[in-house]
């Protein structure tokens, strides 16, 4: 597992499996830095598709940068061909939370992604998706990864970086 971290996101990689912990809501610099590391990876694992995993919390005040959904929406487009699927982790309780997870979707619909897309509250509820997805690919040793290293490194928590 390769992990690196700046002031915005963690990414963890993982084989097939590319994820990223959002410290805060993503905006338009940490959305184009996710987007770079995004394409490379995909470049990495050709002709693999991959499974992406995204975890951000929606708790306190959200402020968006103009053009977020647009960036948003590229990123999706760019997914095309090159995935096994895609999980959106939005953790956070209210109404904010609940209008990030309702926006993503409705991106979603608009997107009309080719591979399985999730939007999900919290890392526990996504674990059996993911996992079936990896094994529907014949990747069980990267389903028993999902559990037990991959999401525990993503849970919720401040930037450690300094």
């Amino acid at each position: 597992m390769q992990p690196a971290r700046d002031e915005a996101l963690k990414v963890l990689t993982h084989d097939l499996v590319l994820a990223v912990r959002w410290y805060d809501i993503p905006q338009l610099e940490s959305l184009r830095r996710f987007r770079a590391l995004q394409s490379a990876h995909f470049a990495r694992t050709a002709p693999a598709k991959s499974l992406v995993i995204s975890v951000s919390n929606a708790s306190g005040e959200l402020h968006f940068d103009s053009g977020s959904r647009d960036l948003v929406l590229a990123l999706v487009d760019d997914a095309k061909t090159h995935l096994l699927g895609m999980a959106q982790i939005v953790t956070g309780e209210g109404f904010g939370a609940a209008s990030v997870r309702s926006v993503l979707s409705g991106i979603q619909l608009t997107a009309r992604p080719d591979y399985p897309v999730k939007v999900f509250s919290d890392t526990q509820s996504a674990r059996p998706w993911l996992e079936d997805l990896l094994r529907a690919a014949s990747r069980p040793d990267l389903a028993d990864a999902i559990g037990t290293t991959l999401l525990p490194q993503l849970e919720p928590g401040r930037n450690p970086a300094p």
